[in-house]
């Protein structure tokens, strides 16, 4: 299903690292990930990975039915990079983008996107407690329904504040 390769190569640092690339064997009619991972050999740790979609034209992603929806995959990737320090090991930045078709009789026809970014600059070693029950919030909306106001704060902390003649147009439109 997949082809392997693996390479020995030298960081920077002079450091052996190994990558392993894998991609799908040709004539293989599914769509199938290709991607590398690069290993450091000392510690045998992950120091990175990348993970796409496979990118041939003629092959198409599985349609799933979501009763009513229909959905298909179009590109996926994923980049995940790894860091250690001392006894320390670490995702310090983390990549998503994947895109997706969604349809339904003529009526729908959009592809979404979504791309998310992670990035942990700052490690804090402080020790985090549990949060109790009676601390945890378990509703289900922010803010409960219904508005009890006590002030017209809508007057009072206006974010922009009108000139008189803009305060005149708006109690004419009233």
């Amino acid at each position: 299903m997949y082809i392997f390769q693996l390479f020995n190569r030298l960081d920077n640092n002079n450091e052996k690292q190994i990558e392993i690339k894998f991609e799908p064997k040709p004539g293989n009619p599914e769509l199938l990930y290709q991607g590398t991972i690069l290993i450091d050999e000392t510690t045998n740790y992950i120091l990175s990975s990348c993970i796409t979609l496979e990118q041939d034209s003629s092959k198409s992603g599985k349609e799933v039915n979501l009763l009513v929806l229909k959905a298909q995959l179009k590109q996926y990737n994923s980049t995940a990079l790894f860091s250690f320090t001392g006894t320390n090991y670490r995702t310090f930045y983390a990549r998503t983008q994947v895109e997706m078709r969604m349809w339904n009789n003529k009526k729908l026809d959009q592809t979404f996107s979504f791309l998310s970014d992670l990035l942990a600059n700052k490690v804090v070693e402080a020790a985090f407690e549990p949060i109790s029950s009676k601390e945890e919030f378990n509703k289900k909306a922010l803010y409960s329904l219904g508005n009890n106001y006590q002030t017209s704060y809508w007057k009072n902390q206006n974010a922009v504040h009108l000139t008189p003649a803009e305060e005149r147009i708006i109690e004419q439109l009233r």
